[in-house]
């Protein structure tokens, strides 16, 4: 069975802006939801996490540190974030989404070099190439 465009429906372009704004709205929803407390937490988490360091660089200064001491301390809390699984699971994440995303451009902007980004064409395309190669 073939896809059939909605052109004979009279109001199919209203239609189409209706879903269109739905969809819209149903996102918004969403984001108020979920995201904007999430992003809330993380911007709260950062700015603890800064003033909780700027207060251990004043103490450790203060105790007479060295700062090659400090950059010791600093780098081995750095390895246990970068080696604990949450950091893990959250670079696989990123990865994932990284190839998705390339995946999907690579769908919507075609093979390079190539006019028909339809695989199915792909064999009357070369056909093509081929006849005019010969001419």
């Amino acid at each position: 069975m073939e896809w059939r465009p909605l052109a004979w429906l009279p109001g199919a372009r209203v239609i189409r802006l209706v879903g269109l704004g739905l969809l819209v709205v149903a996102l918004s929803f969403v984001a108020d939801t979920l995201l904007l407390p999430l992003a809330a937490r993380g911007f709260v988490g950062a700015i603890e996490s800064i003033m909780n360091a700027c207060v251990w660089l004043a103490l450790s200064v203060s105790a007479g540190m060295s700062a090659w001491s400090i950059l010791g301390v600093v780098g081995q809390a750095a390895e246990g974030l970068i080696t604990s699984g949450r950091a893990s699971v959250a670079l696989t994440v990123l990865v994932a989404v990284g190839v998705l995303a390339a995946y999907g451009l690579q769908r919507v902007l075609g093979y390079p070099g190539d006019e028909l980004s339809d695989p199915a064409d792909a064999h009357a395309n070369l056909d093509a190439e081929v006849d005019e190669e010969v001419r």
